[in-house]
């Protein structure tokens, strides 16, 4: 069985040596990470109890999201996913 979650991560590891991620693609990281892990509200999504990974109870995803895509904290993170979603091209271009 193919594991995304470790691919996912692999990868980010990867890129991240190699170059600095823009803003804009560590937010889509972080979108992709959420996604792998669901809605866990501190806790595993029932979803995907066997395969996710162990993070502290009580740790969102959103935390975990913004952690493992290289954002300081879920601020900023959230400011990052609003300049993607509602700002302008010019704007977004630049991040």
């Amino acid at each position: 069985m193919v594991n995304l979650e470790s691919i996912l991560l692999g990868e980010y590891a990867e890129n991240e040596l190699r170059k600095d991620f823009t803003k804009s693609e560590r937010y889509a990281n972080a979108k992709q990470i959420e996604a792998l892990l669901g809605e866990r509200r501190g806790r595993p999504s029932e979803k995907n109890v066997e395969h996710s990974p162990h993070f502290e109870l009580g740790t969102k995803t959103r935390d975990v999201a913004a952690e493992k895509a290289g954002f300081g904290n879920r601020m900023t993170y959230r400011q990052a996913k609003q300049v993607v979603e509602e700002g302008s091209d010019a704007v977004r271009n630049n991040m």
